[in-house]
């Protein structure tokens, strides 16, 4: 280390290593630093990142320009890479005051100019998630112009990946900020059999009020395809919040057709949020409304006709939270008859009723409830030849298992054969 008034100072870092020594973590960071800085800005001729996943290494150049006491201008160029993975960090970034103003909390935001490009190829998703696979990476880039108040910036997601519920979960798209408009292109989500796909729209950040599209299919013999549209309008965002106080949303699904259903279907779900309250009901064939607020939790009521009815209620404070499904009624032959299983299963006929509840929904499942299904008659075509009956069918649920009990089943109106049978869930994913 050298200083003198003309030059300031003259720094030599030989070699620096950060190190976290935290039991619990299980990333294991380390950070090493060889180069020199000056009053001018500072050049690492040598940064290693090496952590569980990866070992980065590389270069880095950090220029800033001080003219009477006022930032004029500073900038970071690094280039990191491991050979073996092929995992990449490149920053490319840089801010200017062309005006050369004195920069204060009121005016930073418009007074500095910013640049910048940071891309990264294959970089481990592991560090951030609970689930350690191979395929959690992520291959994005982001680009930054303008000011702070008035943005331009895009960023890229060439490849996601990551492991969902024992399926590689993949996605790509990218996302348009200028000033205060948001533009979503081309954005898709795709699981094993089901994807997201042409997932589009635009919002503004100013006034909350857009509109997204997208096209949620499966694949298989019994594929679903439902194009959905979202409407945001009537939305307050006070002055000088970020987040909007109330909104209006529309969820629509025109289409909902495959070769899953006889007759293609159509939907729509509105939301009404105020502050911490939110209200929903649906269109006439769905038959559902209801709310939700933290301090009173869930209620939700839906009513379809002689097909379906239920109440739901629940509660998500931390420790005591449950979803309750009260006064369950469902015909069994009408819930079918739209769908195409004839080929597996037909109703004939068959009333569901009971009530069953979810405790601490986000952990382990835990039930407790009971359904019955009274004088059930069904047609299952790849066992039988004939059709199958029984007075009832009751259904209990403890803990994390679901009873079917003991009963004696016909065929064609003569008893053949007794069954029960028992499910365990140990988790959800």
């Amino acid at each position: 280390f050298n200083y003198n008034a003309e030059q300031g100072p003259q720094i030599t870092l030989k070699h620096m290593q950060i190190e976290e020594n935290v039991p619990e973590t299980s990333v294991n960071p380390r950070l090493e630093l060889s180069g020199s800085a000056t009053k001018y800005g500072a050049q690492i001729n040598d940064i290693a990142y090496t952590d569980l996943y990866s070992s980065l290494r590389g270069n880095s150049d950090i220029t800033v320009n001080i003219t009477d006491n006022i930032l004029s201008s500073a900038g970071i160029q690094m280039n990191l890479r491991d050979d073996i993975s092929d995992e990449a960090l490149l920053i490319d970034a840089s801010v200017s005051n062309p005006d050369n103003v004195e920069l204060t909390a009121d005016n930073v935001f418009n007074s500095l100019y910013v640049n910048a490009m940071i891309e990264a190829s294959h970089f481990s998703l592991n560090r951030f998630m609970s689930i350690r696979n191979d395929n959690n990476e992520l291959t994005a880039s982001l680009y930054l112009s303008g000011t702070l108040e008035h943005p331009y910036a895009t960023a890229t997601i060439d490849k996601m990946s990551f492991l969902l519920n024992d399926e590689i979960v993949s996605s790509s798209g990218s996302l348009i900020l200028e000033e205060r408009d948001l533009t979503l292109n081309d954005f898709i989500l795709k699981g094993a059999i089901w994807k997201f796909s042409d997932v589009s729209g635009n919002l503004s950040l100013s006034d909350y009020k857009g509109t997204f599209s997208a096209m949620f299919s499966t694949e298989g013999d019994k594929n679903v395809i439902m194009p959905l549209n979202l409407t945001i309008e009537d939305s307050y965002v006070p002055q000088g919040s970020l987040i909007p106080e109330n909104l209006t949303a529309k969820l629509s699904c025109p289409d909902l057709h495959g070769s899953l259903f006889k007759k293609p279907l159509s939907f729509d779900v509105f939301l009404n949020y105020s502050k911490d309250f939110i209200s929903f009901y649906t269109s006439e064939n769905i038959g559902a409304y209801g709310n939700f607020s933290q301090a009173d939790g869930l209620y939700a009521s839906i009513s379809m006709g002689d097909i379906l009815s239920t109440e739901i209620t629940g509660s998500f404070t931390k420790g005591s939270s449950f979803v309750k499904l009260s006064n369950v009624y469902v015909n069994l032959k009408s819930l079918l008859k739209n769908v195409t299983l004839d080929d597996m299963i037909i109703i004939e006929q068959g009333i569901l009723k009971g009530s069953v509840t979810l405790y601490n929904p986000e952990d382990t499942p835990d039930f407790k409830g009971a359904f019955s299904i009274s004088n059930p008659v069904v047609q299952l075509p790849t066992l039988f030849t004939q059709r199958v009956s029984t007075e009832k069918i009751l259904i209990t649920a403890v803990n994390n298992e679901f009873t079917v009990a003991d009963a004696v089943y016909n065929l064609k109106n003569t008893p053949k054969f007794k069954m029960s049978a028992r499910l365990s869930m140990n988790k959800w994913s």
